[in-house]
């Protein structure tokens, strides 16, 4: 026994839910239905090699799948840090040249606080840069992987 090709395959599961549709489903004769059941355990057996080689061909087109968006999602956050740095670098260069004399004290008091956080942002970011692009990459790392044989369907044709 061994499996469809592909296209074989869609056609074989597209007569499936159109059977599973069908209002006219019919009972399989109790012969035939022992006989299948009794060969299931075999059938299962000799399918299984090529469902575990093609769960492999799935599990790599995935692994290579989410190993590409967790490098994408990485320079993406690069991206956003960088541009915080810029924009918080920008920021106090203006701050720098306001006069505060003018302010009131509250709106002084605002202002060095606000300082303070993004000069403290700006002193983790260089951390942030460093890890966290692993950090994301590591998401998408597959942990653990696992086939199983949830059931099997035999067609079988109605009048036979």
């Amino acid at each position: 026994m061994k499996p469809y090709e592909r296209d074989t395959e869609a056609t074989t599961i597209n007569l499936l839910y159109k059977s599973l549709i069908d209002a006219q489903i019919r009972e399989v004769p109790e012969v035939v239905t022992s006989q299948l059941r009794e060969a299931s355990a075999e059938d299962v057996s000799q399918l299984w090699p090529h469902l575990q080689e093609r769960s492999r061909k799935i599990e790599e087109k995935a692994r290579v799948a989410l190993q590409n968006r967790g490098n994408e999602e990485a320079e993406a956050m690069l991206r956003i840090l960088e541009t915080q740095r810029k924009q918080i670098e920008t920021k106090q260069r203006a701050d720098a040249q306001l006069v505060f004399e003018s302010m009131t004290e509250e709106n002084r008091r605002q202002r060095e606080a606000e300082h303070r956080f993004q000069t403290d942002r700006l002193n983790r970011l260089p951390e942030e840069l460093a890890k966290e692009p692993d950090r994301i990459k590591a998401i998408y790392q597959v942990q653990a992987t696992r086939v199983e044989p949830v059931g099997l369907v035999y067609l079988w044709p109605v009048g036979a």
